[in-house]
């Protein structure tokens, strides 16, 4: 693989852009979506080419690197980290397209896409492709895209096409310009994110502008097509939450250092000094493990191994235990920041309120925790078998 540009230069590049996401961070929230001005700063960063093979004209960023670029940004502000970890990771999503049609949509290597990838939608299958015709939610950054991805279940003339595993689906992709982006994103958290639904009335894709989720791989000899999908997709969410949860814990650092209640400052109160302690312990053990997993399937990835169940599990579990990690040392950190934390301007209300609402995706919510432990024990009872069956060998 081509070698990835050194992580220390790439992390700077972001952390300079810090003050001006920082400045905007308001603006962002109340128009309810990021500015043209730091869209073309992130595309001068090369931002949304950094998961994209050389062949493509991206950088071939490193995994963790990359997560790290996304939780670098949300520090600043959780809505713009939001928006550049989908416009940047989505584009290495789509690398699964057949080589031709991913050559015409990156074009471009500096565009963002987006989307949905559940199946909401209905694809038709006619000569050629399919006719598409759905309603997708939680579009993020939909409204800059040049392309949008949506979830599809195919249908033919007798109705959803089955096979063993279910409903066969594709992901379509299609350009932004040829759907209806609804006004929906009026929430509490992650405002800056335009978020709202969008829609497509019976339009024909084209069959080369599909593919499937998880049987379609990227025809590049990048290590990110041997990086598990559905953990890659949560890893990145939780990379921004990362960065979220440190932009609220510096909010707080900075509320109590510089604020006295009468003649001490806040930073000086034993509460104030414990709940910070149990904080950073909370974000750095969650962060740690993160980073710590993700290290060992970047190593499994260069070595050119196939994406594993484990790796894929292992991802999911420690993107997971950092959101909510997260979200638990958010509680803390709104208890301590006191009325401080009450307006919609303070830092602290901010990210707390963004946390919250990553928190509630459906790829880290509580009910995920269910899945995953069914996993790893399906997982330890095959070993178990597995073991009994050599011993009786």
């Amino acid at each position: 693989p081509a070698p990835s540009p050194r992580r220390d230069d790439v992390l700077a590049t972001f952390e300079n852009l810090g003050p001006a996401i920082s400045a905007a961070a308001d603006e962002t929230s109340a128009r309810r979506r990021i500015g043209p001005d730091l869209l073309e700063r992130f595309r001068d960063a090369g931002l949304f080419r950094i998961g994209l093979p050389a062949e493509l004209g991206g950088t071939e960023v490193d995994l963790p690197t990359m997560l790290e670029i996304y939780e670098t940004i949300a520090r600043f502000d959780g809505s713009t980290g939001w928006v550049a970890m989908i416009g940047s990771g989505t584009n290495t999503l789509m690398t699964a397209l057949p080589p031709e049609t991913a050559r015409t949509v990156f074009e471009d290597p500096d565009i963002a896409t987006g989307g949905l990838l559940a199946p909401r939608g209905r694809a038709v299958r006619v000569d050629g492709g399919y006719r598409v015709t759905g309603r997708w939610p939680f579009g993020s950054g939909s409204e800059h895209c040049r392309w949008l991805l949506a979830g599809a279940i195919v249908h033919d003339e007798d109705g959803p096409v089955t096979n063993e595993d279910g409903p066969e689906t594709r992901v379509v992709v299609v350009p932004q310009a040829d759907v209806t982006i609804h006004d929906t994103w009026h929430v509490t958290g992650l405002r800056g994110t335009g978020s709202h639904d969008y829609s497509v009335d019976d339009l024909f894709v084209p069959d080369a502008h599909t593919f499937h989720l998880f049987r379609d791989r990227p025809a590049y000899g990048f290590p990110h097509r041997l990086v598990p999908v559905r953990g890659f997709l949560h890893v990145c969410l939780a990379a921004a939450v990362l960065g979220m949860a440190r932009g609220l814990l510096d909010a707080l650092a900075d509320h109590a250092i510089g604020t006295k209640l009468g003649a001490r400052r806040v930073a000086d109160a034993p509460l104030t000094q414990t709940t910070f302690a149990r904080s950073e312990a909370a974000v750095r053990g969650a962060r740690a493990y993160f980073y710590d997993t993700i290290d060992t399937v970047w190593a499994h990835a260069l070595e050119q191994r196939a994406p594993s169940a484990e790796d894929d599990v292992g991802m999911r579990l420690a993107a997971g235990h950092a959101v909510h990690a997260c979200s638990a040392a958010a509680d803390l950190v709104y208890a301590a920041g006191g009325t401080a934390a009450l307006f919609e301007g303070a830092p602290m209300q901010r990210f707390y309120r963004d946390i919250k609402v990553a928190q509630q995706h459906g790829a880290v919510a509580y009910y995920t925790f269910e899945g995953l432990g069914r996993e790893l024990l399906e997982a330890r009872a095959a070993a178990q078998r597995d073991g009994d069956a050599d011993g009786v060998a």
